[in-house]
């Protein structure tokens, strides 16, 4: 076990937690909580199914929270509320129902997905910043733009050096960091209700509901039963069913909430993340949990600051690489009707922007063909 290769598989899936949490900081929730939780997280989990593991914030949850002003209340009562689905759904034969239904052409569908899922918001988070998340204005010229792309392609094509490439690329970035891109100001305005449950009257039940169907179908395509896959496509033999990750997605989203902390999964592009980066123990990702605590514990000593003060291009080339790896999965695809199916998830998913929608279209899809194949033996 190569303890540099550890390390860089423990940080690879950062660029798109670091990103995230500013996000959320920004949207009110207090950024301490939300390293500790994510932390706890991490530890547990890793822990728990003894493999690398992601932990990252319910995307579908985490935009309409953004976009809409979700309060924490509500949130919270949407996180017990999905937690208490998906533990129901794993203790029960519907979940792998749900999981005949998907063939191989659906889940490559599904990674693909995400993977350009995940290059979008690289790229929308870099135009958006330029090159660090606390500039006020963007910043980002062509050699900014030259710099991620080489660095992305680096990390795609080398693999052999690609746990090299990230810990210089982090040393770099802690070090422009502490010499002056942080900014105490970042998180002036940050914080969540102490006791958020003091405020259940005011609870948005139609949030609550929009939160949870959105989001429900996206975890079980992409944390459950894609990252179930991811699994399979590292070789990693004892890597976690899709009960137990429902299970246990379930779980933190019954206890992340009552701390104040925006509910996660363990997202397959997350997870890809990790085992591409190097990381082979669950030692790894269960030592980034540790780090996490650790900076929420020092969080008035200005350490969460100096992550964001990391410049946004290097989360950004890790998010690409990662992105390209996720899609490079459907090569794996072998028969024609696995293609014909990946195409009708892809573009339905992409063109809705609903991957959801995308797993129907993909399931309707198979459905035909299956139908025009029965009747064609019988003809």
């Amino acid at each position: 076990m190569s303890i540099s290769r550890e390390i860089s598989g423990a940080c690879a899936d950062i660029g798109m937690t670091i990103p995230l949490l500013f996000v959320l900081a920004n949207s009110g929730f207090d950024a301490a909580i939300l390293l500790f939780g994510w932390g706890a997280a991490y530890v547990w989990s890793s822990w728990h199914f003894k493999v690398p593991v992601s932990v990252q914030p319910l995307k579908s949850m985490l935009v309409m929270t953004a976009a809409l002003n979700i309060t924490m209340p509500t949130l919270a009562a949407a996180g017990l509320l999905f937690g208490a689905v998906l533990v129901a759904l794993s203790k029960t034969t519907i979940l792998q129902k749900i999981q005949l239904w998907l063939s191989a052409g659906i889940v490559r569908g599904i990674q693909a997905l995400t993977g350009i899922g995940l290059g979008l918001v690289g790229i929308s988070i870099f135009q958006e910043y330029g090159f660090t998340l606390l500039n006020s204005e963007p910043d980002y010229e062509v050699w900014t733009v030259v710099f991620v792309g080489v660095i992305a392609a680096s990390l795609f094509l080398f693999e052999r050096i690609r746990a090299v490439l990230v810990l210089g690329l982090l040393i770099f970035g802690l070090s422009y960091s502490l010499v002056g891109g942080s900014s105490q100001e970042a998180f002036a305005s940050a914080g969540v209700p102490d006791m958020w449950w003091s405020s259940w009257a005011l609870i948005r039940w139609d949030h609550v509901l929009m939160l949870i169907v959105s989001q429900l179908p996206l975890t079980l395509a992409n944390a459950v039963f894609a990252a179930e896959q991811t699994y399979k496509d590292f070789e990693v033999s004892s890597g976690p069913t899709s009960i137990q990750l429902a299970s246990n997605i379930g779980f933190m989203g019954l206890v992340l909430p009552i701390i104040g902390c925006f509910p996660t999964c363990h997202g397959s592009g997350g997870i890809a993340a990790h085992l591409q980066g190097g990381a082979s123990s669950y030692k790894s990702t269960a030592g980034l949990g540790i780090v996490y605590m650790g900076c929420a514990f020092f969080a008035g000593f200005g350490v969460i600051d100096v992550l964001l003060g990391i410049p946004i291009v290097i989360f950004v080339a890790l998010l690409l690489a990662d992105a390209a790896r996720m899609v490079s999965f459907v090569g794996r695809l072998q028969h024609k009707r696995d293609w014909i199916v990946l195409l009708f998830t892809v573009v339905v998913g992409g063109i809705s922007q609903n991957l959801a929608v995308g797993v129907v279209a993909g399931i309707v899809s198979m459905s035909v063909l299956n139908f025009l194949g029965k009747d064609e033996s019988h003809g």
